[in-house]
């Protein structure tokens, strides 16, 4: 009895700060033009909604707040554009989730499974114990740090790693996890990594051999490791990284400071110019 109180107790602890989407709808609107999709841009530029798939053509997948529910739904309809609803109450799902990532064990120091969604410290020990095991092909790379703190790694991978000739290989760069609530991203770059190293796919080890004798692979499996730690612990919907960005509405006090709220987050991939880093 004693043991299912802790358990109680610490889902309620580890819950208590989560953002929890109560109310909030998943709706589904099919577009048959840019003019379509630009409207449905509008509507999130005055934050009645969020864009979580997007499409030119198509339909575009957008989270509405319960106090916009009926002013989008009025905005589609006046406007041609079919809907469905394809989550009625998003905060239900978000509390599934959460509690079966709860009941789920990491595991031991090193070990990594397929059936949940591991926090950043589970894929790092993860990558040390693959490149101390797999010493002859594999090896840590310390890409840098992060805002807060934690450091954001690649693993490399080539035959004979040690050799001056393996950095001369033509190379493969691989990552993942640059928007933060996009969880499948790591895991899939950790799948990738293990099978390459054959501890997945393991019928496959001459092809993943001769992959390795021709090319050097780089895989960095979470390169917003804030974002996605804020994911985890806060906001289930979290996309940015957590540098602050700004006051509200660019609105400063009298003493330098933000006149309502301090933003926070960059998105990683919209954050340079068109061919940067062309060579």
């Amino acid at each position: 009895m004693r043991a299912v109180l802790i358990v109680v107790l610490y889902l309620i602890l580890a819950t208590s700060s989560y953002k929890t989407y109560d109310g909030y709808k998943m709706i589904k609107v099919t577009i048959g033009s840019e003019k379509d999709f630009l409207m449905i841009l509008d509507l999130e530029s005055k934050n009645l909604l969020a864009i979580f798939a997007e499409s030119r053509s198509g339909n575009v997948d957008v989270l509405i707040e319960p106090q916009h529910t009926a002013q989008c739904k009025e905005f589609f309809k006046s406007k041609g554009l079919s809907y469905e609803v394809m989550a009625d109450d998003v905060g239900v799902e978000v509390a599934k989730e959460k509690r079966r990532l709860l009941r789920k064990s990491s595991g031991a120091t090193g070990e990594f499974s397929y059936d949940t969604y591991h926090r950043y410290d589970v894929m790092s020990d993860r990558l040390a114990t693959l490149a101390a095991k797999h010493q002859t092909v594999a090896e840590i790379v310390d890409l840098g740090t992060s805002y807060e703190g934690r450091t954001i790694k690649a693993i490399r991978m080539t035959a004979d790693i040690s050799s001056d000739e393996s950095d001369d290989k033509p190379m493969i760069w691989l990552d993942g996890g640059i928007h933060a609530r996009e969880w499948v991203s790591p895991a899939t770059m950790m799948y990738i990594i293990d099978s390459i190293l054959c501890e997945q796919e393991t019928d496959k080890s001459d092809k993943m051999g001769e992959l390795l004798a021709k090319f050097q692979i780089f895989v960095a499996p979470c390169i917003n490791p804030d974002g996605y730690e804020f994911s985890h612990e806060e906001d289930r919907f979290w996309r940015k990284n957590r540098q602050p960005s700004g006051c509200k509405n660019n609105k400063l006090n009298w003493y330098g400071g933000c006149f309502s709220k301090l933003c926070y987050g960059v998105d990683n991939n919209r954050n340079w110019s068109v061919d940067w880093g062309r060579t």
